[in-house]
């Protein structure tokens, strides 16, 4: 059930990542401007050379803003699509390195 349910989920992602990534653009959305980020930030503290794990990254959006505070950044998401929009958006704060698309499961009990 869990598996199908993040199968579900990656789908979904996958195929509106178009338009979240128009919707969001460069800079993000008013909302994330100017609730979800000031919040975030104001709880993370984040200072240069900290270290930031940006789950479920989307389109880089905040992994880009943690990278201009000087965060070094690790960023991922499920969704390919939304990882590809990513790169595209993110590509001068990338540093030649890749931004992995993982899927985590549930492990199984035996």
């Amino acid at each position: 059930m869990f598996e199908e349910t993040v199968l579900e989920s990656k789908n979904a992602w996958d195929e509106n990542a178009d338009f979240w990534d128009e919707r969001m653009g460069d800079n993000s959305n008013y909302f994330h401007c100017c609730i979800v980020r000031p919040g975030v930030e104001e709880l993370l503290e984040v200072n240069k050379n900290d270290y930031v794990l940006d789950v479920a990254c989307g389109t880089g959006n905040f992994s880009q803003r943690m990278a201009e505070k000087g965060a070094k950044v690790v960023a991922f998401d499920f969704s390919s699509k939304l990882i590809e929009h990513a790169k595209r958006r993110r590509k001068s704060y990338l540093n030649n390195k890749e931004i992995p698309v993982i899927i985590i499961v549930r492990a199984r009990k035996r």
